[in-house]
């Protein structure tokens, strides 16, 4: 199992994992980590690294990382100046918006690194491709899209996009979502799905996750999801599923019978596609709860699950063979279960 976060930003703190304090393997002041932890949860190794971010606006989110066929793990991640990683500088990146694919072997060596070029705004999720490929999403801004050797326009900006992109780094498809002048911005675009039949479902949630005590917004915003071809990036469809004062999409899931979940967090009231509706029971979105969106392969909303614990953030969601479900998360506050 391997484990990625963020360091301490200062050099008066050592890193431990579990009960145990092991060396890190370099400087103290490189801002993120990387451990490999064996089955009984013991830590094997930790190995300091820097220049990575999620997204361009805050340096404290984690890079995505994935499993590898033969034990390993690679890193994907935005990146700006020197990409160190232990006491080797791997990189000089001079755009401050590349994105970088590291593998780490299992004994913790840098074995291949791929820097693309792009002009990202945020890298907001990465998943596996069941064919080892890489599926990306996130957003970008001044109406065009560059990243690897695939250019592309949208109508808007910021805008969001998902890509296609080979492990070794060059870009397969990449494909724009424009935004509407009704979405008013633009938040994450977390839920990032390959369907079993292919095709990559992505979701995009206008109006991003912050939220004011001072009251919800006047006009409700937006969570949307788009479908895309898994071989050429075309787009199958695009739908609005539901409407909230604040909130966003976390993750999405496919079950057995190929239907779509939909979970995440808001605030005020939320309004599901099939007309159903659920309240936090404050109005002013100063109270959060979690929702589960259950919807057709098309996208077609036929229940909404919103007595979750509340103050309870959803941030993973699995569907077992058997069609049962289960949620992973964290509580903001004390969860009332």
């Amino acid at each position: 199992v391997y484990a990625c976060g963020r360091a301490s930003t200062g050099s008066n703190y050592e890193l431990l994992l579990g009960k145990e304090e092991i060396p890190v393997e370099g400087p103290r002041n490189l801002n993120f980590y990387l451990a490999a932890i064996n089955a009984d949860g013991t830590p094997s190794w930790i190995k300091a690294f820097s220049a990575f971010r999620r997204n361009f606006t805050s340096p404290s989110e984690a890079p995505k990382i994935v499993a590898a066929p033969d034990g390993g793990v690679t890193i994907i991640s935005m990146v700006r100046y020197t990409l160190e990683f232990r006491n080797d500088t791997l990189a000089e990146v001079s755009a401050s918006r590349a994105i970088a694919i590291i593998y780490v072997s299992p004994s913790g060596e840098v074995n291949d690194l791929q820097v693309i070029p792009s002009n990202l705004e945020d890298l907001d999720q990465v998943i596996l491709a069941r064919n080892g490929d890489l599926l990306l999403s996130g957003r970008f801004r001044n109406g065009e899209l560059r990243i690897g050797d695939q250019s592309l326009r949208a109508g808007s900006t910021p805008a969001y996009f998902t890509a296609r992109s080979y492990l070794a780094g060059r870009t397969i498809w990449a494909s724009p979502i424009s935004a509407e002048l009704k979405w008013r911005s633009v938040g994450g675009a977390y839920g990032l799905l390959e369907t079993n039949d292919g095709n990559v479902v992505l979701s995009i949630s206008p109006g991003g996750y912050n939220f004011s005590i001072n009251g919800c917004a006047a006009d409700p915003h937006f969570f949307s999801l788009a479908s895309f071809s898994g071989e050429t990036g075309e787009l199958n469809w695009q739908r609005e599923i539901a409407t909230h004062g604040f909130g966003f999409i976390s993750d999405l899931a496919e079950a057995p019978n190929g239907d779509l979940y939909a979970t995440g967090r808001y605030g005020g009231t939320l309004r599901a596609g099939n007309g159903e509706t659920a309240e936090t029971g404050n109005r002013d979105c100063d109270v959060e709860s979690s929702f589960l969106l259950k919807l057709t392969p098309e996208g077609l909303v036929y229940d909404l699950v919103a007595d979750l614990p509340r103050n309870f953030v959803v941030s993973g969601f699995n569907v077992f063979p058997d069609g049962t479900y289960a949620l992973t998360g964290w509580s903001r506050r004390r969860a009332a279960v």
